[in-house]
């Protein structure tokens, strides 16, 4: 590791007035319970319109508090994402119920809904979503399949705090949401849990089970229920009061740490950021990277250790519960965006004040790293839509289609059209590796509809280069201010089928064509 810098993954920050506030904690004689508990409580019922808010010793904590108040018994499913922290799948194995993983989109990293709705079965109890590294899942559509299906569903916000999905703020979709408030998250009391509910009787159960099940006001040492101790010390729930008193400031520094990293990777073919809609906005708590390793020479963890080399600590992507051995009990559903999220996933040092500078160096060792590792030079080429194609445009087209000749039985979009079609297009990409094109994509208007087409010469199938290209046209299809995309796939090309889902399109079950699927892709 380099002597002459360190750039840890993470940093506690002191924002204002944590010291005054510990000190009058401890002073007060009230280090258990006492009156920063409440106070650290009501900032998140005002600040984030939540009801019948609890504080507890840490997140873990409040995940178990609401698995006890709605009445988890062993052998009860509860499904949680195939790509997240384990939080909600350990404490389930500890109470012997059992955690059913779902895999997750390519596109946010979080649960894929039409696989939540396949593994409900008659012994499902809740659902669990993550709103992984800031990003809210898809709440609405969550909430829906709870309500169909009479189950609870609980947010896991440890990690989304002040984000937003259709105007409001995490936790306000769930029956019952939870928060972090661990050293590293946005907003910190070392060590800190919330939970909240909408139902004020599972929120009276959840009191007493907070603390031994006692009402101390009404009796000492008589126990109503079987109860624990969650309690948070008020010493350390002085630490987050102040922390919530500087919120703004706090989000400010988040948003100018994740914009920063944006504006320096984003351009880089092989980097992508997690996707979100237009009608999420995330606060992130960490600036996770995807980077396609199977077109690197080295691993996933050997570039960690690189980076670490020049004093720059990062974190992998979760691991699935089918890389870990404590789930091995457990019947496991096939989850292949999950397992490839996982195993592709870098997070960059993400402190609220991390310095500009510091920022750069990271970018700059990164990219400088990738360069060293990329077995074969990858680059997009935009091709011109707002003119008839130039000689360069033509050529490389020309030689796609020539090189991709048994790929195109199921691309038949040029062998109607000609080249200048492209005038017609928002956007056309091609994907060039060591200056030879292997991948075409584009984005065609035709009326009020916007049509993606993508394809790939067979020699380069199976790297992952049609993830690259989709994740490309779907940031195009955003920067175009669309609000949804369309495409046809023909139904016996399972593989191209199962890209599209697994980036959030859905069949219209209204189109009758007998041998293709038309899907749709909501932006908005």
């Amino acid at each position: 590791m380099s002597d002459e810098k360190k750039i840890n993954w993470s940093d506690f920050y002191h924002w204002g007035n944590e010291s005054q506030y510990v000190t009058d904690a401890i002073d007060s004689k009230w280090v258990s319970g006492g009156q920063y508990v409440g106070r650290l409580e009501q900032q998140f019922s005002t600040l984030l319109d939540l009801n019948n808010v609890l504080a507890v010793s840490n997140g873990t904590a409040a995940l178990q508090l609401a698995f006890l108040g709605i009445d988890i018994k062993p052998g009860d499913e509860v499904i949680v994402p195939g790509f997240g922290f384990m939080a909600a799948a350990n404490v389930l194995r500890q109470m012997n119920a059992v955690p059913v993983f779902a895999d997750v989109s390519l596109f946010d990293w979080n649960m894929d809904v039409a696989h939540v709705k396949a593994l409900i079965t008659s012994k499902t109890k809740a659902i669990v979503c993550i709103h992984n590294y800031g990003v809210m899942s898809a709440m609405a559509e969550l909430a829906d399949i709870a309500k169909k299906h009479g189950i609870y569903l609980i947010e896991d916000c440890a990690e989304a705090i002040f984000s937003q999905y259709q105007g409001k703020y995490c936790g306000a979709f769930g029956d019952i949401c939870t928060f972090s408030l661990h050293a590293t998250k946005t907003i910190s009391s070392g060590e800190g849990g919330i939970v909240s509910c909408k139902d004020p009787e599972l929120y009276e159960k959840m009191v007493l089970l907070r603390s031994h099940g006692l009402r101390r006001e009404k009796k000492h040492y008589w126990h109503e229920v079987h109860g624990n101790n969650f309690r948070l010390s008020n010493v350390l729930a002085a630490i987050g009061v102040a922390q919530f008193e500087q919120y703004d400031a706090i989000l400010k520094q988040k948003e100018r740490v994740f914009e920063r990293y944006q504006s320096a990777l984003s351009n880089h073919p092989l980097i992508s950021f997690q996707c979100y809609p237009k009608i999420s906005s995330p606060i992130m708590w960490a600036v996770a990277i995807y980077i396609p390793f199977s077109l690197l020479s080295i691993s996933r963890d050997e570039l960690m250790d690189r980076l670490l080399k020049y004093g720059i600590e990062t974190r992998p992507g979760f691991y699935t519960a089918d890389e870990l051995p404590i789930f091995a009990d457990i019947s496991q559903r096939s989850i292949p965006n999950a397992q490839h999220i996982a195993s592709n996933v870098i997070v960059l040092p993400s402190g609220a004040l991390i310095s500009d500078d510091d920022i750069d160096f990271v970018c700059q060792t990164l990219l400088t790293q990738l360069d060293q590792v990329t077995s074969t030079p990858l680059a997009f080429k935009l091709l011109d839509s707002n003119a008839e194609p130039d000689a360069l445009d033509q050529r490389l087209l020309q030689q796609f289609l020539t090189n991709a000749h048994s790929s195109l039985s199921a691309f038949r979009y040029f062998s109607t059209r000609e080249y200048s079609v492209l005038q017609n297009h928002l956007s056309t990409l091609l994907l060039l590796i060591d200056g030879k094109p292997v991948v075409y994509g584009h984005l065609d208007q035709d009326k009020d509809t916007v049509w993606l087409g993508i394809a790939a010469i067979e020699s380069h199938k199976g790297l992952g280069l049609g993830k690259i290209m989709m994740r490309e046209l779907i940031n195009h299809a955003y920067q175009h201010g669309l609000s949804s995309i369309v495409l046809r796939v023909d139904k016996d090309n399972v593989a191209a089928f199962n890209l599209y889902r697994s980036y959030g399109f859905v069949v219209d079950d209204n189109d009758t064509a007998p041998t293709s699927y038309l899907m749709t892709k909501t932006l908005v």
